[in-house]
């Protein structure tokens, strides 16, 4: 189970994904079969690390984004980047 968060994360977010892991084990899983949650987030505040602390089969991982933008012009019906 993935949860993918845009900003900032909180503990409410491994509720979320906790309560997510339990219905895709109650009508997803085959016997037997273990479910793991993982919460992607840009940044993570102190409550979620004591959250993620206590739910073993849950972890996080930060994500960074950077743009590059590069000059381009248009030849013809074309655009092409600028050198």
């Amino acid at each position: 189970m993935i949860e993918l968060k845009r900003n900032q994360s909180s503990d409410q977010t491994v509720g979320q994904v906790l309560r997510y892991m339990g219905w895709v084990a109650k009508h997803l899983a085959q016997s037997g079969e273990s479910v793991e949650g993982l919460v992607i987030a840009h940044k993570a505040d102190e409550p979620i690390g004591y959250a993620i602390a206590a739910a073993p089969n849950v972890r996080l991982q930060l994500y960074e984004v950077s743009f590059h933008l590069r000059e381009s012009t248009m030849v013809g019906e074309d655009i092409v980047e600028k050198s």
